[in-house]
């Protein structure tokens, strides 16, 4: 059984951190006003933020923990997911620096998530 590669475990730690900092967001963020402006530029009502962030903070979570088990969907998941939210986020133009910096980690995390290595990986049975 080949070891975890380790750019798969930190693209995991990642993911786990970024959900994280997104569940923190949700319990303390309305307090600051930064968040609250850049939240209210995209024109949803507070309840609606709530619940996107909330459900973007479980998929980091719930892919990351999928990957971590070695389960091949979870990869597929966190595409899709991620490339979901990048759609989202240049819809309603939402902070450029933010979207480029989820571009950026994205590109990487996709391309080190289908190397040869990850491929490998993925394809072992787990014993």
């Amino acid at each position: 059984m080949p070891k975890r590669p380790i750019s798969i475990s930190i693209i995991c730690c990642a993911l786990m951190i970024f959900s994280t900092v997104q569940f923190g967001l949700m319990m303390r963020g309305y307090e600051s006003i930064d968040f609250t402006i850049k939240m209210h530029m995209i024109g949803l009502p507070r309840g609606m933020q709530s619940l996107l962030l909330t459900v973007n903070a479980t998929m980091l979570l719930y892919t990351a923990t999928m990957i971590f088990a070695r389960l091949k969907r979870g990869r597929n998941i966190f595409v899709f997911w991620h490339g979901l939210t990048l759609l989202f986020l240049f819809f309603f133009n939402f902070d450029k620096s933010i979207t480029n910096l989820l571009l950026l980690f994205f590109i990487i995390s996709t391309f080190f998530l289908y190397r040869q290595k990850a491929n490998i990986y993925f394809n072992s049975l787990v014993s």
